[in-house]
């Protein structure tokens, strides 16, 4: 008994069979007939037939050899078994072969995973692909990627998915493309949005009553101020009229900046007659931002708003 080699899910292949007599001399007399079984896999069996008469690569086959032809449509390792009148016969039966999924088909492999519905700027996003052949088989080799706009990716690929992370640094559309090979098997575009604002955390009024340091949770694009210290660019008309008469406001650096470029921390030097006052006090003061004035320090973010 002995087959083709590798045999692919869902192709015919061939097992010839060499009837040999208790002694090992060909069997001549003809009209064996022969079944053939696959275990534990859903498969297609055909049946086998006697060789004699036909030629193969220029070799005339003779009456004692027979041809048995399998379906297998599950991929892996399994045994065949070669059976003449109900017995196993053949000395190295049972025969364990293994077949290779079919090619990948777009209708059969799977994605899933929120990455592919939406994501968040400068936050990492996840999705997985799973490439099957039209039976269902897993096809354990990575696919190709494609981003436009590119981005940076990272892609870890086990027995049945491979699983993608990537990260968006900019907002709007991103689309991805999915192959194997010079295949596209999806396309999908999938929108990226900001993440929530920057928030002020903690405004803390300096023990000389001149100034207030406020806090952000993390850095951020400074309100956009450049050089300038004109509080009324991050706070709203109604908050700067509180803070006294020629007010300055200004973004500084601290040990605990996260962002390079960006700030987390504001001071503003109060002006004369300020109206200022803190927690605990009769009537405290909140500090109000203006609309569309401070994001996160790569401007990936909603605009921060509020008190």
């Amino acid at each position: 008994l002995a087959c083709e080699g590798f045999a692919t899910a869902g192709v015919e292949f061939h097992l010839q069979v060499a009837a040999l007599d208790m002694y090992g001399n060909p069997y001549l007399a003809g009209g064996l007939l022969f079944s053939v079984e696959a275990t534990g896999v859903e498969e297609i069996v055909g049946s086998c037939r006697s060789l004699k008469g036909e030629a193969q690569a220029g070799v005339l086959f003779a009456e004692h050899e027979y041809q048995c032809a399998l379906k297998v449509l599950t991929s892996g390792s399994f045994q065949v078994l070669l059976e003449h009148e109900g017995a196993s016969v053949g000395m190295h039966t049972p025969l364990v072969v293994a077949v290779r999924p079919a090619a990948v088909s777009a209708e059969h492999t799977s994605l899933s995973g929120g990455g592919l519905v939406y994501a968040t700027a400068g936050q990492k996003a996840h999705f997985q692909v799973q490439l099957k052949d039209e039976f269902g088989n897993f096809i354990g080799t990575a696919p190709s990627l494609a981003f436009e706009p590119p981005v940076t990716y990272t892609l870890n690929l086990d027995d049945t998915e491979a699983t993608v992370t990537y990260e968006a640094l900019f907002l709007g559309s991103l689309r991805i493309s999915v192959g194997y090979n010079a295949q596209i098997l999806a396309t999908l575009v999938v929108q990226v949005y900001p993440q929530s604002p920057p928030e002020m955390i903690q405004a803390v009024l300096s023990p000389t009553l001149g100034s207030i340091e406020i806090h952000f949770d993390r850095a951020t694009n400074r309100g956009n101020m450049g050089l300038s210290t004109d509080c009324s660019l991050v706070f709203t008309e109604a908050t700067v009229g509180l803070l006294g008469t020629r007010p300055t406001c200004m973004f500084v650096e601290s040990d605990e900046e996260v962002q390079p470029g960006g700030s987390r921390t504001m001071v503003v030097d109060l002006g004369v007659n300020a109206e200022v006052f803190p927690e605990g006090a009769l009537h405290p003061t909140s500090l109000e931002l203006k609309p569309q004035s401070v994001a996160d320090a790569q401007e990936l973010s909603y605009n921060a708003s509020g008190k």
